[in-house]
């Protein structure tokens, strides 16, 4: 009896291995092919072709379908949008054998996307939204048959995307250095409700970013589409130096400085919302001038910058930027428009106690410079890509006690003080220069404004020992050159004029002297000036 079972048993291995093995026989292949292109044509909305179709029996009966290509809609451009290495398709063998195809994972190699936004913003993934209708495929009695309802390859229990790319441009333009690489992906369905579960990670470029994908769902519900169905995940972003991002988006200034953080992501495939906050030890700004002499690379350092961020594209806010900078604060609110026209809002500008010498004299190189404290608020906004000329904002600031160390402050506040006359004798030739002791004041402070590549102040004031400049006039962003009509009070004395001219040939032009305390002018000048 024993014997007979095992030769029963035996004849029903031998007849399933022998049916596995002639699987490649058994499958109609054109009603498999057509399957797979109405499947991938169901779910992506697209035309889908590929090069070749085979079906290998061991060691579980799977589907490889290589040259796999989504067509790209004609407005993008000739595409394609979507190019698959390989795609394996793993099959329920007793499903097979039953006459019915039923997935039970499906693996995409070597993945790469192309994704276009033409000039309204539009991309060609929101294109997605119009599934193709699915064509029943013919089959012959006896054949395995393809499913009803939707393809089983999109809802396999497993989905793994190995080693994949994502790229982006912009219509008509030569494509973009934004790109994501080395992406794997691993979908699961543990059979509870339609929620899809996924891990993995990749590379944004530029600037060689990881990011993980610590916990992700995604949930089909009633989308009609991959672009439609709702996404959820909390992704660890790692950013070993943010220099290269920064140079795709701003030519000056450099930086360098590493960053992480945590992310969330909520909104639908085709529309994601991200949020979170991004945390740098230090940032460092880089830019190079030749009027800063030696070294004419100049380095800016901010500690303990905190980013949140919060992203639906085209637009990229962070409600609160904080830093520590120069001995002081920072503190800012950002807004970028990403979209056609880029632009950047900087709001609530604040800087508290920050070393001016820092900003001005050490990375900035200004004629101008001063050194003392700095406090100002202010508000900015600019636009690509003329970032000077197309600057608007407003804002306030103090700056004090400290001393002028400016080559060009310096040499206006003298010539405004030798149009009193008495001032002559005592700056004698040799008297002032770069190696004097610099000019000392109590308080510099006004309001500006920022429009048509100009900075405008109505109430600057210089207060110093006994004294005081006030002036209103221009600033050029541009070039430095300098409009400023100023007068200069000391007791009864006033001293009217106008200050012009670009960086290291400004010009004082009297306009009007009065001299009521001569002697008192000379006492307070020669107390400056020694």
């Amino acid at each position: 009896m024993l014997k007979w079972l095992a030769l029963v048993f035996a004849s029903l291995i031998a007849l399933a291995a022998v049916a596995v093995l002639a699987l490649p026989w058994l499958v109609d292949m054109p009603m498999l092919q057509a399957w797979l292109a109405q499947a991938g044509a169901q779910a992506l909305g697209r035309p889908v072709t590929f090069t070749r179709v085979a079906v290998v029996p061991l060691p579980l009966p799977t589907v490889r379908v290589q040259g796999l290509r989504v067509a790209e809609e004609p407005a993008f451009g000739p595409g394609p949008l979507l190019t698959v290495g390989e795609a394996r398709i793993g099959l329920r063998l007793w499903s097979l054998l039953r006459g019915q195809i039923e997935a039970t994972e499906l693996a995409l190699t070597n993945v790469q996307l192309l994704v276009v936004e033409d000039a309204s913003g539009r991309t060609n993934l929101s294109a997605l939204a119009a599934p193709i209708p699915p064509a029943p495929a013919p089959a012959r009695p006896g054949a395995p048959r393809p499913p009803a309802g939707p393809p089983a390859g999109v809802y396999a229990p497993q989905i793994r995307i190995v080693n994949a790319g994502v790229r982006y441009r912009k219509l008509g333009e030569r494509e973009a250095d934004v790109a994501v690489s080395q992406v794997n992906l691993a979908v699961t369905h543990d059979g509870a409700g339609d929620v899809l579960r996924v891990t993995g990670e990749g590379v944004a470029e530029p600037g060689g970013v990881r990011v993980t994908v610590v916990q992700g769902t995604v949930t089909p519900g009633s989308a009609r589409t991959l672009v439609e169905m709702e996404l959820a995940a909390d992704l660890d972003v790692s950013a070993p130096d943010l220099g290269p991002l920064v140079r795709a988006m701003l030519v000056s200034p450099e930086a360098e400085g590493a960053a992480r953080g945590r992310l969330t992501v909520k909104g639908t495939l085709g529309r994601p919302r991200v949020a979170g906050a991004l945390t740098l030890e230090r940032l460092t700004l880089l830019r190079e001038s030749r009027r800063c002499g030696e070294p004419p690379r100049r380095r800016l350092s901010l500690e303990a910058v905190q980013v949140p961020l919060a992203l639906t594209a085209p637009r990229l806010s962070s409600e609160r930027v904080a830093a520590k900078l120069a001995g002081g604060t920072l503190s800012l609110s950002v807004l970028l428009e990403l979209g056609r026209a880029p632009s950047a809002t900087l709001k609530d500008v604040r800087l508290e106690g920050i070393q001016a010498a820092a900003l001005l004299e050490d990375y900035l190189c200004q004629p101008w410079a001063v050194r003392g404290p700095l406090d100002l608020t202010g508000d900015l906004k600019v636009r690509a890509p003329d970032y000077q000329g197309g600057a608007v904002g407003s804002g306030r600031f103090k700056v004090g006690p400290g001393e002028v160390v400016g080559r060009d402050v310096t040499r206006v506040v003298d010539q405004v003080m030798a149009l009193a006359g008495t001032a002559s004798a005592l700056l004698a030739p040799g008297r002032r220069g770069p190696d004097v002791a610099p000019l000392r004041f109590d308080a510099i402070s006004g309001t500006y404004t920022v429009s048509d590549g100009l900075v405008r102040s109505e109430d600057l004031r210089y207060e110093g020992r006994g004294f005081q400049i006030a002036g209103a006039g221009t600033y050029a962003l541009a070039d430095g050159r300098v409009d400023l009509a100023v007068t200069f009070t000391q007791g009864g004395n006033q001293v009217r004029g106008t200050i012009a001219g670009p960086p290291g040939a400004l010009r004082v032009t009297p306009t009007s002297v009065r001299i009521r305390e001569g002697r008192d002018l000379k006492r307070l000048l020669d107390r400056l000036l020694r």
